[in-house]
C-alpha cells in the first residue's frame, strides 16, 4: 500500500506542476507584446515554401518551355 500511495502522490504533484506551468505560460503569452520582426520559425517556413515552389514540377516545366 505504501508504494501505491507514493505513486498517487507523485502523480498528483506532477499534475499540479503541469497546471502551474500551463498557467504561467498563458499569463506570459497574454502579457507579452508580439515581435515586429518575423520569428525564426516564420522565416524558415517562408524559405522552405519558396524552395518547394522552386522545386515544383510546374516551375521546372515553365523553365523548360522558356529555353
Amino acid at each position: 500500500m505504501d508504494t501505491y500511495q507514493a505513486v498517487m502522490l507523485a502523480e498528483h504533484v506532477e499534475r499540479e506542476r503541469q497546471e502551474r506551468a500551463r498557467l504561467d505560460a498563458k499569463r506570459w503569452y497574454l502579457n507579452t507584446q508580439p515581435a515586429a520582426d518575423p520569428t525564426l520559425r516564420e522565416s524558415l517556413a517562408g524559405s522552405l515554401i519558396a524552395l518547394a515552389r522552386w522545386l515544383s514540377p510546374q516551375h521546372t516545366a515553365l523553365s523548360a518551355q522558356g529555353q
